[in-house]
């Protein structure tokens, strides 16, 4: 089973000025659970910061909410 969220246009440009969407994909299989965060730009750039904003932002909510996480940095 496959859940895709999204912030709305808006919500995205108040994440960074160059967002235009922001997502996460939470897939459950196998007994166990993953989320993947992605975004896109309405601009081709090197510039990481979105990316890297939008993470700790999800990670962020998970703490907040007692979320245990175990952090894959593979891939």
């Amino acid at each position: 089973m496959k859940f895709v969220m999204a912030l709305s246009h808006k919500a995205a440009a108040k994440i960074h000025p160059n967002a235009l969407a922001c997502f996460i994909n939470i897939t459950f299989e196998e007994d166990k659970i993953t989320v993947i965060t992605g975004t896109a730009q309405k601009e081709f750039s090197l510039d990481k910061s979105l990316e890297l904003n939008w993470g700790d932002r999800i990670r962020n909510f998970f703490d907040n909410m007692n979320i245990v996480q175990h952090i894959d940095s593979e891939g």
